[in-house]
Parts: C-alpha cells; structure tokens; sequence
C-alpha cells in the first residue's frame, strides 16, 4: 500500500478513516452525498484538526480501483 498524503484540512471537520474527501478552496473537507462529487481522497486517519491547515493522512483516488460495501446497514 502506498504512504499517504498529507493535506491541509479545515478547522473542527470531524475525518473518520475511510471517509471519502475533496479538496475545496485550498483544504480537505468531507465530500457530501449526491450526484457530482469529486471524491479525491480517502482519509487515511481519525482526527479532528484544531487549527485552518492542520494536515490530514489521505489516500488519493485518482488512477486507484476501490472495493466499497455501500449498502447502508
């Protein structure tokens, strides 16, 4: 597997590991449900940043086949 990212998140967004992310006017943030979503990260880690650009563990999609059980129970 390879290492993962570090990218600047926003402040008190609560990242799960596994979460999927985008990156928006210059932080990481939660990729929201619907059609149209860019995921292009997949948090690498559990955390809440503290601070504006505190950096995140993130797995990059782009060119990566994922596996994803998406059934809602």
């Amino acid at each position: 597997m390879a290492s993962p990212l570090l990218v600047p998140a926003t402040n008190a967004v609560a990242f799960t590991k596994g979460a999927m992310c985008t990156y928006t006017s210059g932080y990481l943030a939660l990729a929201t449900a619907g059609q149209g979503t860019d995921v292009e990260f997949v948090a690498a880690e559990t955390i809440t940043p503290t601070a504006d650009g505190q950096l995140v563990k993130v797995w990059p999609t782009r060119g990566v086949l994922y596996q994803c059980d998406v059934d809602a129970a």
